[in-house]
């Protein structure tokens, strides 16, 4: 990525590129214990608990490596003197809570210190989403920049599902078809809004900055990838998300949960 500030000398102008390797650190964990994972299908592995350290491996591969990887990325150009220590603490408490939810998950699953992780996890992404906003302000208004905003909005729109759990939860609706509903549509806006909108917005964002002339069309971004240039404007931003996530959720009603009032249908009928 190159920007378009005035080059630092020195550390400072790398200053957030250490924590990309800590991404990568993350990688690493969440690459072992899916090993781990998929040896238990083999051989017998005493006192691992198959679908505890399974929340451990998608916790951290999700929120540990991509999302920090991305968040680097997009607060690279961002990332001057003034604002700097801002940023490395931020990033500093998402990578504690990603430990916590490491050791947590194994543990305990799903209790008191793992939830706590994940929401902190979540409330300092609200505020690294304010930042990435903020710093990505001169990027090209008709390419990139449209990209970031799609993705960050696709973030904080996925973090309905996982609000909407505790209210599932406390009103008895845990393993129903709206319990798995809410889960879907918190994974389907992660991978296939902010993450995918993330990346094209850094994908048009190194072309911008290496010769392109013109902003880069993101309704291909929407119906898939297309190499030609245009000012055209997307119709549908967020059809790409939004689409997914309707098609998790009518899988779900007729192979895998069940449809609402209706008789459940086992999953085998459906592969």
């Amino acid at each position: 990525m190159i920007s378009e500030h005035p080059a630092t000398d020195g550390p400072a102008r790398h200053g957030l590129r250490p924590w990309f390797f800590v991404a990568l650190l993350n990688l690493c964990i969440a690459s072992i214990i899916g090993c781990v994972l998929r040896s238990i299908y083999i051989v017998e592995i005493p006192h691992v608990n198959f679908k505890p350290l399974l929340h451990a491996h998608s916790h951290v591969a999700m929120l540990g490596w991509i999302f920090m990887a991305l968040m680097v990325f997009l607060l690279e150009d961002a990332d001057r003197a003034d604002k700097r220590k801002g940023h490395r603490l931020l990033l500093l408490i998402v990578q504690v809570a990603v430990v916590g939810m490491l050791v947590s998950f194994p543990v305990q699953s799903y209790g008191p210190v793992s939830i706590a992780f994940t929401t902190l996890h979540m409330l300092i992404s609200y505020v690294l989403a304010v930042f990435a906003w903020k710093g990505t302000r001169h990027w090209v208004p008709g390419g990139s920049r449209r990209l970031v905003r799609i993705a960050i909005w696709m973030m904080v729109l996925s973090t309905v599902g996982v609000w909407s759990i505790g209210p599932l939860l406390a009103s008895g609706l845990f393993g129903t078809e709206w319990y798995y509903w809410s889960i879907q549509f918190f994974l389907h806006f992660q991978f296939n809004g902010w993450f995918w909108f993330a990346a094209l917005a850094l994908w048009s964002r190194w072309a911008e900055t290496h010769g392109a002339d013109e902003p880069l069309d993101p309704s291909p971004s929407v119906y898939g990838w297309s190499p030609r240039c245009s000012r055209s404007r997307s119709p549908l931003p967020g059809a790409n998300g939004t689409g997914t996530s309707s098609l998790s959720i009518l899988w779900a009603c007729c192979c895998n949960y069940g449809r609402v009032g209706a008789p459940r249908i086992p999953f085998g009928a459906c592969r």
